[in-house]
């Protein structure tokens, strides 16, 4: 058994990377990478309790042989996530934009997530929203697209609750 009134250690901190060249990760990828990297993660423990803070920027990401359909690339991807109490009663909030890519003939100009999640050691709950803009395929576009959901209680009774809604949406020349 373990013994609960014994502090959990905590860490405090902070750890940066710097890549100016991906392409030094082409091998590892096992395709030919461009584009620049940057991240910081940072630890803290307030009041005891641990948390932890990540923040990440792609920049003129391509990938030109990943697809058969295409090159990938990603002008701009911008990630901050945080966990609060992560030894205690961890909560975990994130968001994401990215902006100007493409994925063979399919492009979106820029895409934004972002999402929470609460009480992960008890009932847990999740949201999540997304909304892109200007999503292109061939002919067919979707000038808004906007996605939202939510889930309560995951590990006893789960119930969940989804919604889209696509603005100006056109399949192109019939």
């Amino acid at each position: 058994s373990a013994d609960l009134s014994t502090p959990i250690p905590t860490a405090e901190g902070r750890l940066a990377l710097s890549a100016p060249d991906l392409s030094a990760a082409s091998e590892l990828a096992g395709t030919p990478l461009a584009g620049a990297a940057e991240a910081t993660l940072a630890l803290s423990a307030p009041g005891g309790r641990q948390d932890v803070a990540l923040s990440a920027t792609l920049r003129d990401l391509a990938a030109p042989e990943l697809l058969p359909e295409g090159p990938a690339r990603l002008a701009r991807l911008r990630l901050d996530a945080t966990v609060t109490d992560a030894a205690g009663t961890p909560s975990a909030t994130f968001e994401a934009t990215a902006e100007d890519a493409a994925a063979g003939p399919a492009t979106v100009a820029r895409l934004t997530l972002s999402g929470a999640a609460e009480d992960l050691t008890g009932a847990p709950s999740a949201t999540l929203e997304a909304t892109a803009e200007t999503l292109a395929a061939g002919p067919a576009e979707i000038r808004r697209l906007t996605l939202s959901a939510s889930a309560e209680d995951l590990t006893g009774a789960p119930s969940a609750t989804f919604e889209a809604t696509a603005e100006d949406a056109a399949a192109g020349p019939a």
